[in-house]
């Protein structure tokens, strides 16, 4: 089992948001890697912007100005790159 990493309350935030919505059981203050990976698949499924799932991946807020981060997620978007393989990169 994946030990627990700590997110900044943005993050905790956004899974708050969406765990429920969505049935994934996770501790929205310390998330497994595991359970952040499902809720970010599940929330892509969903249609909901690829840049949250990273952001969950991440564990804090990425700005739009985090030119690494912009580019992948207009590669996500566009569907250029499988979902698992993109948000288990992080």
């Amino acid at each position: 089992m994946s030990k627990e990493t700590k997110v900044d309350g943005y993050v905790s935030s956004l899974i708050q948001n969406h765990a429920e919505e969505l049935g994934v059981d996770i501790d929205p203050k310390n998330p497994t890697r595991e359970k952040r990976l499902e809720l970010a698949l599940k929330m892509d499924d969903a249609g909901i912007d690829p840049w949250y799932g990273m952001e969950i991946m991440v564990g804090r807020r990425i700005s739009s100005l985090e030119q690494g981060y912009t580019m992948l997620a207009m590669t996500r978007k566009m569907g250029m790159m499988d979902k698992m393989k993109f948000y288990d990169g992080f």
